[in-house]
């Protein structure tokens, strides 16, 4: 009987090592499968994986504010197809003298390009008239 009981204890030893083993190794894994899946989204979710995110476009805008001496505008915009998501920033202009018929609070449409990675300058702008009420 004592025999019995050693031999059954050493099985259940090994039985616990085996496991631990196991799960230290599933640890192992599961962590890694989780960064990999978070670094996966992480670059899934980010806007400007590709360069044909870059170039021209165009959309339409609220002027929040115009700056002369820093020759920037403030804009409210919805998406920018393949280049904007909806946000309000200033951006530099072209030439002040596109900003000139247009007063804060105006509705514009505008065309916008990007230079480099992340830095927009304006193009055009255009005072979008109210429709007249009948």
């Amino acid at each position: 009987m004592r025999m019995g009981n050693r031999v059954s204890g050493m099985r259940i030893s090994m039985a616990r090592e085996r496991g631990r083993a196991i799960m230290s190794v599933v640890r192992y894994y599961s962590f890694h499968v989780t960064a990999y899946f978070l670094l996966l989204f992480a670059m899934l979710g980010c806007n400007k994986l590709f360069p044909v995110d870059t170039g021209t476009g165009s959309g339409r805008g609220i002027v929040r504010r115009i700056d002369y001496e820093h020759h920037l505008i403030t804009l409210e915009h919805g998406t920018v197809p393949k280049l904007l998501s909806p946000m309000m920033y200033s951006y530099p202009l072209i030439s002040d003298s596109i900003m000139k018929p247009i007063k804060e609070g105006d509705t514009v449409h505008f065309t916008i390009e990007e230079l480099k990675l992340g830095e927009f300058r304006v193009l055009t702008l255009q005072k979008i008239h109210p429709k007249p009420r009948r």
